[in-house]
Order: structure tokens, then sequence, then C-alpha cells
């Protein structure tokens, strides 16, 4: 009993002056077995005589342990003591069956908003689980990896239309590159001095509140605007024309026979045998049978186009080139001359590689198309 009270009577001196855990009241009974009325943190205990030279006996005695035991606590809580407490995470409100559920939702119609997500989790779990906020979810799909894309717009395929392009494609695929340096790549555009499509982005800071808003400012009917015929091949550009009005028949004849038809001539002498192509798209104007007539009267042979394939025709980029650089080098004109002259010097300027670069990539248009199977291509 000696040894015990002396024990005991240690472990007090200890508890009151090292300050061990929380406050402890002062024992009041060093003869009773219940020696204090505050849970005593053990690990600490253990901790605090080992540093005094207490033996594992003697410590394993004052906590009501085996030896084995104690010197165990010890190894483990000197490698924790003195790091900060562990931070207990809260459940996440998507678990990750929810997930795989938002998952699979979004996968069999990608053109799903937040609220849908969260009405579809609404009538699957009902009131087995509690249903994510919508910020919560677009949280969550940031978090996965789901970005938010804006859909590009295309044309309207027409099945019949697929299996001609994909056919089209088929036979051109063989062709040679010196088969795309003679082909003359041609369509018309419409070009406005204030695009509606034009969107500006700009960077926000909430220090810059001092500063005017950044305004998009739109004009009642776009302004005015003119429409373009032009062609190119991999050799330069050819001849760009402004057409006033709507385009017939007889005033694309009278187009062709007046700019094409000289620049053809002179490319078929300087090719000798090997002539131009000549490309363009359905049109009614273009596949009209005075037009066609027109072309077979005067040796020109042509592309059989496939219909709805501007994403074949290489020229489209051109044109999307155009308007790009005619914005960022004049701005907006003042009148419908001036857009004129602004978009003859841009295309005029055009480097030659880049018109090179552009005509071979007609072969590359061809493979992406029967990789779509005659659907949609990247260009």
């Amino acid at each position: 009993m000696k040894i015990k009270s002396l024990l005991k009577f240690v472990l007090y001196l200890f508890l009151k002056y090292a300050r061990v855990g929380t406050p402890l009241k002062e024992i009041k009974n060093m003869s009773s077995d219940s020696d204090c009325e505050q849970p005593i943190d053990v690990k600490e205990i253990i901790f605090r005589m080992k540093e005094i030279n207490c033996t594992w006996n003697d410590i394993g005695y004052v906590v009501g342990k085996s030896k084995s035991a104690v010197r165990k606590i010890h190894q483990r809580y000197a490698l924790i003591r003195g790091l900060p407490p562990k931070v207990i995470m809260p459940q996440r409100m998507i678990d990750n069956q929810m997930g795989r559920e938002i998952k699979q939702y979004i996968k069999a119609n990608r053109i799903r908003t937040i609220e849908d997500i969260r009405g579809h989790l609404e009538k699957t779990y009902r009131a087995s689980k509690r249903i994510p906020s919508e910020k919560t979810i677009r949280v969550w799909l940031n978090d996965n990896c789901f970005d938010l894309k804006k859909a590009s717009k295309k044309v309207l395929l027409h099945p019949r239309n697929v299996a001609k392009r994909f056919s089209f494609a088929q036979n051109m695929f063989e062709k040679p590159d010196q088969f795309w340096d003679r082909v003359i790549w041609s369509d018309e555009t419409t070009v406005r001095s204030h695009s509606a499509k034009n969107e500006i982005w700009y960077w926000n800071h909430s220090s810059f509140e001092y500063m005017d808003p950044i305004i998009n400012g739109q004009v009642q009917g776009g302004g005015c605007s003119v429409m373009f015929w032009g062609c190119f091949t991999a050799a330069g550009t050819g001849p760009l024309v402004a057409i006033e009005g709507n385009v017939n028949a007889a005033k694309y004849i009278n187009l062709l026979e007046e700019h094409l038809i000289p620049a053809y001539e002179g490319i078929r002498d300087d090719m000798g045998d090997e002539g131009m192509i000549f490309m363009q798209d359905n049109a009614p104007c273009h596949k009209a049978k005075s037009v066609m007539d027109f072309l077979a009267k005067n040796h020109i042979e042509t592309l059989n186009w496939p219909p709805q394939s501007p994403d074949l025709n290489p020229i489209e980029n051109i044109w999307s080139l155009v308007k790009r650089r005619r914005i960022k080098k004049y701005g907006r004109p003042k009148s419908q001359a001036e857009l004129i002259d602004q978009v003859m010097d841009i295309w005029d300027n055009l480097e030659p590689d880049l018109l090179v670069n552009y005509a071979q990539s007609a072969k590359r248009r061809m493979s992406a198309c029967l990789e779509s199977q005659g659907k949609h291509t990247k260009y």
C-alpha cells in the first residue's frame, strides 16, 4: 500500500504542476479508487511519466495497462504528438453512386442543364438521399473534368447527302497532291461592317469597378454589307469581285466571263495539257443549266461537288480569316466603299504559304469525312 500511495502522490504532483491536457481538479481522496472527476489523457500521462524516467512497469501500474501495451502506446503517440488535430471532413453530398448516376445521365444526352440534372436526382433517389443544390452539382462537375462547351454551328445534314459526301470522299481521297494544286476553289460570302456574331471577351477584376465596362456596340440591321465572290488556288489568289444585289444565273455567267475565264485561260496556257479544275458548290445559280452549258462551252472541267459540304471547301476558312484580319486591322468602316477597299486589301496580301496550306488541306478534309462516315468534320 505504501508503494501504491507513493505512486498516486507522484501522479498527483505530475498532473498538478505539468498541466496535462485539460485542467484537472485536485485529487481529494488519495486512497480511493476514483482519483479524479475528469477523464485523463492516458497517452499524455504515459509520455510525461516516461520523460521523468519512470519504468514501464510503474507507468503501466498507474494507467492500468500492461507493460507491452504501455510501450506500444508510447511509440505510436511519439510519432503524432505535437501535430495539429485531425481534420474531420464533412460527408460528401455527392457520393460515388450519385456521381455515376450523373455521369450516365449526361452521357445519354449531353445537352443537359443543371436544373435537369437535379430534377433527375430527385426522381431517382426521392427521399432515400439528400439531393445536392445546383451550386454543389456545378462544383462537382467542374472537379470531375466536365467542361461546358459551345456547340459548333454546322449545316444540318440530310441522310441522303451524308451518303453522297462519303462517296465523294472515297473517290477523292486517293488523288495525289498535284491534283489538288490544280483545283480553283470558289465561293461567295457576305461581309458586314457591324457583325452581330462578333463576341468580345475581356478580363475583369473586383478592383476594376471604377473603370467603364467594355461595350460591344451593335447597329440595327447589322450596318452595311457587301457580297463577294472570290477564288484561289495553291498558286495564289484569284479575282475578288464585289457583287451588288442577289446573284442569279445570268449575273453569275457574266461574273465568270469577266473574271474567271481570263484567269483560267492564263493558267491553262502555263500548265499545258493539265488544265485547272473549277470547284463550285450546289447553289441554284451555280447549277443552272445555262451556267453548266457555259462552263462546258469554255472547256472548264468542274468537280462534282456533294451538297451541304462547306466544311470540305478550304475557301470557307479563307473567308473567315479575311473577316478577322479586316476587323483587327481596320475596325468598323464608315461606308460601303470603305468596306470593299478594306476587304480587297486583306485579300491581296494573303501569304502564299497560307494558300498552299489551305489548298493541300483538301486531302485531310476527305480523310476526316471518311472517318466520320460522311457526317460533320472538324473543319
